[in-house]
């Protein structure tokens, strides 16, 4: 009697435990339906005028613009104007009396040679600037490479979530019908305590896939700073998934990431400023000339100044050696940080090297597994369907339905987890080989000499 009536509480609470699976389906697939939706296109212009990576590059390549510009500057003279008023007591000649200045005078001093170390940094800060271009360049890279492994992997927990609720109302269904087979007689004790851990092991999984789904969201909602419809299916344009072909021999490969690379650019740049910085000879060791125009415009003094001085031109030239080796050691400085630069743009490319080896096996796997993954799901549903007819008519047992069932589960899970492996290697292909961001319609600078403004980064996304 205790055991029938522990059965029966079983039963009532698979029951209840369905039905309310089926009502909260319900109730998620009425909010899924009514939702906005988010295309990627609008998820992307979010993400761009918002990325920190992206807005620190654009504002550290303003800032070497202006370093340059200063370099620059050093080219030209210096104009000026001087005022001189006051009251002074003096003896002349043993006479004392006070005197009453008001004089103006206006200059001019141009430094005409200063050993060269103008014309070296001028260079090097070029270099600087289009080290920062290729980092911004980089940023763009990453920050549409991020965009698009958050917005996809939420896309595919959104869809797995979807598919996962289905399974639970399937399995809910099934295990309320062997419940009620049970309850007369039809079926083992066994056969319903199995089809109740099929269904715990359903809701478990869609929960796990909902709690990931939601993490997924809120990832992307971060990174685009506002709350986001459902995501849409979306694809790379088709000439950028033409260059992520990965058919080019790594070699091959390589090199184009060398030109087209932003970090590797940035390494190289930074590499050439810091050995132009070296130079062929110390700037110390070289003479400095200065030339000093002096005009007066007015000179009011009471009384007045004898003789008195209406222009000058200076012609300075000026030789000077510090002792005790500092120009030295500054060369052997300067020496090894070019050294250090070199050694880093090295690590660069070995970086991107293996990354870019990595990326082509995953790519080259995920692509080969597409049409079998297509297949075995294609069997699975057929293998599923045929089966349902079978347990029905008692020629499968409902262990083998459920293990079925929850086969063409995992390899859906797995076609969906394999489309996003696929898209992703795309991604850090193009963003490897520094393309990525224009494949997405994101304006990329070339070459500027003015301050960047972050309007003018960004096109609108196909």
């Amino acid at each position: 009697m205790t055991q029938t009536a522990c059965s029966l509480r079983r039963l009532a609470g698979a029951v209840c435990l369905v039905l309310g699976l089926m009502v909260s389906g319900t109730t998620v697939f009425a909010a899924n339906a009514e939702a906005t939706t988010s295309p990627f296109p609008e998820v992307l212009a979010l993400v761009m005028a918002r990325d920190p990576q992206v807005r620190s590059a654009r504002e550290a390549l303003n800032v070497l613009i202006a370093q340059a510009g200063q370099a620059q500057s050093r080219l030209f003279p210096r104009i000026g104007l001087s005022t001189n008023y006051g009251r002074s007591q003096e003896v002349s000649q043993g006479a004392l009396f006070n005197r009453a200045t008001n004089r103006s005078e206006a200059y001019l001093r141009w430094n005409l040679f200063n050993g060269l170390s103008d014309r070296t940094q001028i260079d090097a800060a070029d270099h600087e600037r289009l080290g920062a271009i290729a980092d911004l360049q980089r940023a763009l890279d990453d920050a549409c490479q991020r965009s698009i492994e958050a917005y996809f992997d939420w896309l595919r927990l959104a869809r797995q979530s979807e598919r996962s609720a289905l399974r639970v109302e399937q399995v809910s269904m099934l295990a309320a019908r062997v419940q009620q087979q049970w309850a007369g007689g039809k079926v083992t004790e066994g056969d319903a305590q199995l089809a109740a851990s099929s269904l715990i092991d359903a809701q478990f999984a869609h929960e796990t896939i909902v709690a990931d789904r939601e993490a997924a969201r809120a990832k992307i909602e971060t990174l685009a700073g506002a709350r986001l419809g459902q995501p849409t299916p979306w694809a790379l344009p088709a000439d950028a998934a033409v260059a992520a072909g990965f058919e080019l021999p790594l070699d091959d490969a390589l090199a184009q990431a060398r030109q087209g690379n932003g970090q590797w650019r940035a390494a190289e740049e930074r590499a050439e400023a810091a050995r132009l910085r070296v130079g062929a000879v110390p700037a110390d060791y070289l003479p400095k000339l200065d030339l000093d125009l002096r005009r007066r415009l007015a000179d009011h003094t009471a009384p007045a100044l004898d003789p008195s001085q209406r222009g000058s031109w200076t012609l300075q030239l000026t030789y000077e050696i510090p002792l005790g080796g500092e120009i030295g050691y500054k060369r052997d400085e300067l020496r090894a940080r070019a050294q250090a630069t070199l050694a880093d743009a090295d690590r660069v490319g070995q970086s991107v090297r293996s990354d870019l080896a990595a990326t082509r096996f995953r790519a080259q796997q995920a692509r080969a597994a597409l049409e079998p993954l297509k297949r075995q799901t294609g069997y699975l549903q057929d293998v599923v369907r045929t089966s349902e007819l079978q347990y029905d008519a008692g020629r499968r047992s409902l262990l083998q339905l459920i293990q079925l069932r929850d086969q063409r589960f995992t390899a859906e899970q797995r076609s969906a987890d394999n489309d996003y492996r696929l898209l992703s290697a795309q991604s850090q292909w193009l963003a490897l080989s520094g393309t990525l961001a224009q494949a997405l319609g994101i304006a990329v600078p070339q070459d500027v000499a003015q301050p960047v403004a972050a309007a003018a980064l960004r096109d609108d996304p196909p």
